[in-house]
């Protein structure tokens, strides 16, 4: 036999010896039985090395067929077409694909090490399936094989809320310093005593996250990275603050702020931002700056963000979502998210206190001159002390272009809803929604206004008006271009629906006369209308309006002319 069939040999021999030891000692105790009855002799022992042989030659069998099917299962496994048509680089590379879809973390990526023994190579000789470490869940032991197996590769490094149970965040602080110089990612959640993490010399971080980091926020002067500032490229800090004269600021491609006193003034903030022109996001939430005496919107130094595509101004003042927004010289793609704060909304008027002077709103203007739909939506008070809430989303081709939340009082929801089309131009608006038109206190006047300043509007969604309301759109005086109508959530009569449709409609069916005296020259007629949720109307109201109509919408069922 050659020495690779020999080397099972002893396997075999400790089995079949292991089980003969346990025949003989049962059998021993046969035997002891027999002779208390007399029975001994050559066939006894004879028995018991026949028994003694059987059970040899079982036990060799039992290991040889367990032998077998590992070997066969082994050999399936290197047959199968993953095996033999896929390199080790791809498999490697949809390693790491599923860990990124599914988030495995380090110990559900030990599973790769137990499926075969060409897995475990693989997925040992993939480093950056190792190389995102959560320090606060892992066992240090983990975290030392984790560190060895990532090999050079950069580092993501997370230190969420620990388990209760769990007290190795301080070994593992350790072993991760010792690393510094491979940290590509550090991200601090609502965890103390990691202040040396910040005090290590990282030359090669790109992201820094620090949430709910108190002891950063109690001492704000504190030297980090051993004062040599990392090139950093997104920077979220929420709940602690790095002053804003500090290096970390430059350079950078996102700027998150949240939840913190920054004492500065809003000077100082631009000052911060201007340090980083290739800035792509920047997110301003809750921030709290000193008020400048000084402060004019007309002398403010302008700065260019050309790369700058989305921008979230949340809960702050109007005043400073003014000066930034006047500071900005932005491309026309800019996204932008507003919501102003509590402070002084009996002063607070609408969207001209927020949005830039007239001279200087133009790089504004052209990012939200580009809606094509818009949806405002107005919200009523639970309480006599509380503001009211006005929600406007603007978006071109389904993209997000402006999102604003305006909270203020009547006269503010009032005037918010009459500036439309006016405080910025919106010429491409082709679709709108106005939502509670009630709660903001409006006026036919003031819905007239509206249609007047957006004469490009192809289709109206009313949700919550009255007859008053919708009078105004009888004939074709205002949005002429109007051809989808959609009311839902109003009461109105069965005969106002029927005279609002004849006359922005035409009849359709051959024979029967236009019923329009007069039709604004260049004017659309109205094709489709939609009613939801309204009170008055009936089937037979539906067939009138069929006749009027190519399409009408009921929440009753969808009637389509024949």
């Amino acid at each position: 036999m050659e020495n690779t069939q020999l080397k099972d040999l002893p396997q075999l021999a400790r089995t079949s010896t292991d089980l003969v030891h346990h025949h003989d000692r049962h059998h021993s105790l046969d035997t002891q039985s027999q002779a208390s009855a007399g029975s001994t002799g050559p066939c006894a022992n004879m028995d018991t090395e026949t028994g003694r042989l059987w059970v040899a030659a079982g036990a060799a069998e039992d290991w040889t067929a367990r032998r077998l099917a590992a070997l066969r299962r082994r050999h399936q496994n290197y047959l199968t077409p993953l095996y033999r048509h896929l390199p080790n680089e791809l498999i490697s590379y949809i390693l790491e694909l599923v860990d990124s879809n599914h988030g495995l973390g380090a110990i559900g990526l030990l599973a790769f090490l137990q499926v075969t023994n060409l897995w475990r190579e693989i997925a040992l000789a993939t480093p950056r399936l190792w190389a995102r470490i959560n320090i606060s869940h892992t066992p240090p032991a983990l975290t030392e094989a984790l560190l060895r197996w990532s090999k050079h590769t950069p580092l993501d490094i997370m230190c969420t809320f620990p388990r209760p149970s769990f007290d190795h965040t301080a070994r593992n602080v350790i072993l991760i310093s010792l690393h510094a110089d491979r940290w590509r990612s550090l991200h601090l959640c609502g965890v103390d005593g990691v202040d040396s993490l910040l005090q290590s010399y990282a030359p090669r971080l790109e992201v820094l996250s620090l949430d709910r980091f108190t002891s950063l926020w109690l001492a704000p002067r504190k030297v980090i990275f051993s004062g040599a500032a990392p090139p950093i490229r997104e920077l979220f800090l929420v709940g602690g603050v790095i002053p804003l004269s500090s290096p970390v600021y430059s350079g950078l491609t996102r700027l998150h702020l949240g939840c913190a006193y920054l004492d500065s003034h809003v000077g100082g903030l631009i000052l911060a931002i201007e340090a980083s022109p290739g800035l792509q996001s920047l997110h301003l939430d809750q921030i709290a700056l000193e008020p400048s005496p000084t402060l004019d919107h007309t002398r403010t130094k302008s700065i260019s963000l050309l790369h700058l595509v989305k921008v979230d101004l949340i809960h702050l003042p109007a005043w400073t979502i003014r000066h930034i927004l006047s500071c900005l010289i932005t491309p026309p793609n800019l996204a932008i998210t507003i919501s102003n704060g509590f402070e002084d909304l009996s002063l607070f008027r609408g969207l001209d206190d927020i949005l830039p002077p007239s001279t200087q709103r133009e790089p504004i203007t052209q990012s939200l001159s580009r809606a094509d739909k818009l949806k405002v939506s107005f919200h009523a008070r639970s309480h006599a002390w509380l503001s009211q809430l006005c929600q406007m989303h603007g978006d071109v081709s389904s993209a997000c272009v402006f999102r604003f939340r305006i909270w203020g009082y009547d006269s503010a929801m009032n005037y918010t809803l009459t500036s439309l089309g006016c405080v910025f131009p919106m010429p491409r608006l082709k679709s709108l929604a106005l939502v509670n038109l009630l709660c903001a206190a409006a006026s036919p006047a003031d819905f007239a206004t509206v249609c007047n300043n957006l004469p490009s509007i192809e289709e109206l969604a009313l949700d919550g008006c009255n007859e008053a309301l919708l009078s105004i759109l009888l004939g074709h005086q205002y949005l002429p271009r109007l051809q989808a109508l959609s009311i839902e959530n109003s009461q109105v009569s069965e005969e106002f629906i029927v005279q609002l449709v004849e006359s922005r409609a035409k009849a359709t069916r051959e024979g029967e006369t236009d019923m329009l005296s007069s039709v604004c020259v260049g004017a659309e007629l109205l094709q489709s209308l939609s009613l939801t949720k309204c009170r008055g109307v009936t089937p037979e109201m539906v067939s009138t309006l069929e006749r009027l109509l190519n399409k009408v919408v009921w929440d009753g069922g969808y009637y389509v002319p024949r």
